[in-house]
């Protein structure tokens, strides 16, 4: 791909999950110290599965928030970010194939 088709990517990815976004609404990561409003989309599901054949849990429960842009967090501080009015603690941060970062939380 060109560099202008990844940038035109990169805008529709950032207009779908940005403030301007359709199903997209506000978190403030770190209420109580930095206070910075980011945008994305938000889906709380549980899994009411078990393990795995491998005995291991999937990584498909619980709360998660989708976002465009990459944002570091040291997962190691227990940084809180604030969802409709409710504190959820960071747990990891994936990519997905598309390019949004999604952050889990728990």
């Amino acid at each position: 791909m060109s560099s202008n088709a990844l940038e035109i990517y990169d805008d529709q990815l950032n207009f779908i999950l940005g403030v301007n976004g359709h199903h997209t609404e506000s978190a403030i990561y770190d209420p109580e110290d930095l206070a910075v409003t980011i945008y994305g989309v938000f889906d709380d599901h549980t899994f009411r599965g078990n393990k795995d054949a491998g005995n291991v849990k999937q990584k498909i429960t619980g709360p998660r928030f989708v976002v465009s842009e990459s944002m570091t967090f040291n997962v190691y501080k227990d940084k809180i970010l604030q969802v409709r009015e409710t504190n959820y603690t960071i747990q990891y941060i994936d990519k997905d194939e598309n390019g949004a970062q999604v952050i889990w939380l728990y």
